[in-house]
């Protein structure tokens, strides 16, 4: 089943909602490009396989990346860095083409696919000025620079997520292997981001006027995504209590539907305001570990 594509009730907006998520057009069109130009297969044009799209944490990269291949049918491996790793040598290269050969795109019976390789500035490939290189780290990188060379025999286009690349080894990010995009969400994709939150709770947010969610996201205009997502969150689970009690109540001998059940009738009670969620964002600003005493 296809997530459901809408466009936003703002027709100057340019974004799109995909399952209840708010994606900026233009990060979307970075997304889709990508997987698109690389299926055509365009005579004396060869596109670069590999997309590196790095951003600050918590801005949503990896969430949108996902609701952007599944809101338009293209079929995709996701896999963490870690799993580029490798104790043997030859190790790490075995565990790319493990998920790499998965992937194969045939655009003549519309089936088009991409590998995304989330916290890829975490993985053994990316190289610091105080970091040696392992055996396992030069054959991965020696492997995505084959997977970008081959460009006639590519099975999917790659997308690597991450927070900073900025120390990546030159030859493997160097134009016609790599196309390198930052991601920055502007005071206005953030404002449409959060609103779509908040309005995904249906009734429980008529009492919230568009204008008071924008000065809420002014406000903290730089707090990441991750922030006001958090802060909505705290407010749809603050009265969690009637679910702790009837697990309590029933020594833990409870199932997951019985539990959801009670969850969603307790969140559903709540009446979500944009001072309750500006409350929980202040909370969660001060929040922080206390020094106990020895």
């Amino acid at each position: 089943m296809f997530f459901q594509k809408k466009e936003p009730e703002n027709n100057n907006i340019e974004g799109r909602v995909y399952d209840n998520a708010y994606i900026p057009k233009k990060l979307e069109n970075i997304i889709l490009k990508h997987v698109i130009i690389n299926s055509l297969k365009l005579p004396n044009y060869k596109p670069s396989p590999l997309l590196f799209l790095q951003g600050r944490k918590g801005e949503g990269k990896t969430f949108m990346t996902e609701k952007i291949l599944e809101g338009n049918n293209i079929s995709y491996k996701k896999i963490s860095s870690s799993i580029l790793t490798g104790k043997k040598e030859g190790e790490a290269v075995d565990n790319l083409m493990l998920y790499y050969n998965k992937c194969e795109m045939n655009p003549n019976i519309k089936k088009y696919t991409a590998l995304v390789i989330d916290d890829f500035h975490l993985s053994i490939a990316i190289t610091k000025a105080t970091a040696g290189h392992t055996t396992n780290a030069d054959n991965l990188i020696e492997a995505l620079m084959n997977i970008a060379d081959r460009k006639e025999e590519l099975k999917a286009p790659i997308i690597l997520i991450g927070n900073d690349f900025t120390d990546a080894y030159p030859p493997l990010v160097r134009a016609g292997r790599a196309s390198i995009c930052t991601w920055e969400p502007t005071i206005d994709d953030k404002k449409q981001i959060v609103k779509t939150m908040i309005r995904t709770h249906g009734e429980q947010t008529n009492n919230i006027t568009d204008d008071s969610i924008y000065d809420f996201v002014d406000h903290y205009k730089n707090q990441y995504i991750g922030f006001f997502e958090k802060a909505i969150e705290n407010v749809c689970f603050n009265n969690f209590e009637p679910v702790t009690d009837f697990f309590v109540d029933n020594s833990g001998d409870v199932t997951v539907d019985q539990l959801m059940d009670i969850a969603q009738r307790t969140i559903n009670t709540n009446v979500i305001s944009i001072e309750r969620i500006a409350e929980e964002a202040e909370n969660i600003l001060k929040s922080n570990f206390k020094k106990l005493d020895d």
